[in-house]
């Protein structure tokens, strides 16, 4: 397994295990301007030194129908292009939050040769600075930079200071969780071209098999990892009411109610549909969830994640509209968490994220997410840092994208630029997309390793202890029953055991098992146990195509909850006699079992559509 090697590598999880110092809370000054920029040159560039916009909306006012026009804000910058020789005037106005670093204020104007370019800086309706560039400069003729000095603008401002520290006392560490996976009753959801050695569809191959998004008891085996790995909740895929992700999501809050666990919904917003559905939805999941006592709160709000605000057009009036209206209808004072760094957005939104930070340079993201925090902490809102293991894509989109998980170095990186910005939260992107391989549920590729580097990290960004634990002890019993055998496990350890996987041989072909399984080869099935709890005992039953004698034996793997492997062992000659399988039993199992080429055409035929969720720009979609 590629997990965390080498002495140097030791020694960085020997310093994870020491609490990560808090970064020391910074306090800047700010204050409202709002900036007048025109042109009638065919570009033009304002560039800020000592002031930084931090948050902004920006308004075209003239010039609208200026050939080729195209224009830009960035946080210490502003420019405007059109046509070549073009000279009509247009006209931008900005208003902004900006911090200012000291009174050493200046601007850098830099345009083409014809026309002129003016700036007017405006406090509180209080004009500061007025100043133009005409004409071209001699030996600069490409440029014709002009320096100003703001200084004396800003000598009698009266700026705000803020405290960049986190909101909330106690941090969460949350990760995005999938409850689409469906492997019963005979259908198979979000797995194609499944067989004992690959899913077609997925980018690793979980311990648990292709399992069942519903089934209670592998939800409750997931929330036990998540806590045992520092985990406080799961942030779950929702697509809207009635659908396969709401059943599942039930099942998810029951479990978690139990559990002591913390669940909250990610809207998925990249659907065609309406602002009254967006209202409606959002509205049904208050409504119908938020009293669950596992439903995430923040000083008694419910904390909802919404997935790429930006989407499909939607501007922050839409998104003003519809929480507004939400809460109205709801009766529900709820906290909204946007995907976006969009500063634009923030006025209806309590706080900012982003799924997936693939799209930020890595050597850059500590900085980045560090400017983001400080933008949140500025405009009053709670922070969210995203961390992520790599990414893969390639199974299910064409040409997709790749970002290697390095041995474990890349989840590192993120994690280290993700708390040096102090987030409230930290969001594991993923628990399990399988698709997008961003996986730290634990796969046959890389056992625990992701979910021991989580607790980690975890732990030292919380402080946190980690809790002691029993060892899982599993024996097995073989038997025939009926004409058929019953495997029976039994943990008589002092700890559960987790994604239990057991391949029984035998010299018969086995037609098959009441218990989720996959065939190895005609006389090899491996079955699925999610989790036998300490003292519990489970079976499961197994059909053989004719009676006569059997040499069965069977090998379980199975798992403590830090991710200790051990393996269990029976053997069993048995003389079977004469039975009948169930009637009904699950048809696209049964499948698996019919030659590899009669299997590749079926799937085929029953290959159900998937889900695609992609993001304008370099983002990774989820």
């Amino acid at each position: 397994m590629p997990a965390i090697r080498g002495a140097a590598a030791g020694i960085f999880l020997l310093l994870l295990l020491q609490p990560v110092a808090r970064p020391r809370a910074e306090t800047v000054s700010v204050v409202p301007l709002s900036f007048v920029v025109s042109t009638t040159s065919d570009w033009t560039k304002v560039t800020f030194y000592g002031l930084e916009l931090l948050a902004w909306s920006c308004d075209l006012i003239a010039g609208e129908k200026a050939p080729q026009l195209a224009y830009s804000v960035t946080f210490d910058a502003v420019w405007i292009g059109k046509k070549q020789y073009d000279e009509s005037n247009v006209t931008i106005r900005i208003e902004a939050v900006v911090e200012l670093e000291g009174k050493g204020a200046a601007l850098l104007v830099e345009k083409g040769a014809l026309g002129d370019t003016a700036l007017k800086i405006v406090c509180e309706g209080r004009e500061l600075a007025r100043i133009r560039s005409a004409g071209s400069v001699p030996g600069d003729e490409a440029k014709n930079a002009r320096f100003f000095d703001l200084a004396y603008a800003f000598a009698n401002v009266s700026a705000r200071e803020v405290v960049l520290g986190r909101r909330l006392e106690k941090p969460m560490v949350l990760a995005f969780y999938y409850p689409w996976y469906g492997n019963s009753e005979g259908k198979l959801f979000h797995w194609e071209g499944v067989g004992h050695l690959e899913i077609g569809s997925s980018t690793f191959y979980p311990l648990f098999g292709p399992y069942d998004s519903r089934d209670e008891r592998l939800i409750e085996a997931h929330v036990k990892l998540a806590k045992a790995a520092g985990l406080d909740g799961f942030v779950c895929s929702w697509w809207g009411e009635g659908t396969f992700e709401d059943a599942a999501l039930r099942k998810v809050l029951e479990v978690s109610n139990r559990e002591g666990f913390k669940i909250t919904i990610y809207y998925e917003s990249v659907r065609e549909v309406s602002q009254d559905q967006v209202i409606d939805e959002l509205a049904y999941v208050l409504e119908n969830y938020s009293t669950e006592p596992s439903f995430l709160k923040i000083e008694g709000k419910p904390v909802l994640f919404i997935y790429a605000v930006s989407a499909l057009g939607r501007s922050p009036g839409f998104w003003e509209t519809v929480v507004g209206r939400v809460e109205n209808i709801s009766g529900t004072d709820a906290l909204f968490l946007a995907d976006t760094f969009d500063a634009s957005y923030a006025e209806p939104f309590d706080g900012m994220h982003t799924y997936n930070p693939i799209w930020i340079n890595e050597a850059e993201l500590a900085s980045a997410y560090r400017r983001e925090a400080k933008v949140a902490r500025v405009l009053g809102k709670l922070w969210a840092a995203t961390v992520v293991p790599g990414y893969d894509d390639r199974k299910v989109r064409s040409p997709g994208t790749f970002v290697g998980r390095r041995g474990g170095e890349y989840y590192n990186s993120t994690w280290e630029g993700s708390v040096s910005s102090d987030p409230d939260f930290v969001l594991v992107c993923t628990w399990n997309e399988w698709h997008e391989g961003t996986n730290v549920e634990p796969s046959r590729e890389f056992g625990f390793d992701y979910l021991k580097s989580t607790s980690s990290w975890a732990r030292a960004f919380k402080g946190a202890e980690l809790s002691s634990e029993g060892e899982p002890a599993l024996s097995q019993s073989l038997r025939d029953s009926d004409g058929s055998v019953v495997l029976e496990l039994r943990n008589e350890g002092g700890g559960d055991a987790f994604a239990v996987n057991v391949v029984v041989n035998s010299n018969a072909s086995p037609r098959f098992a009441n218990a989720s399984y996959l065939p190895v080869n005609g006389s090899c099935i491996s079955l699925y146990f999610p989790l036998v709890r300490t003292n519990e005992s489970l079976s499961a039953s197994i059909f053989f195509g004719a009676a006569g004698n059997l040499a069965i034996n069977s090998e379980a793997s199975y798992y403590s909850i830090s991710g200790k492997r051990y393996l269990s062992t029976c053997a069993k000659s048995l003389s079977l006699a004469e039975g009948k399988a169930p009637e009904r039993f699950a048809p696209e199992l049964a499948i698996l079992v019919l030659p590899p080429a009669i299997l590749a055409l079926l799937l085929l035929v029953r290959l159900r559509a998937k889900r695609s969720r992609t993001v304008t720009g370099s983002r990774g979609a989820h």
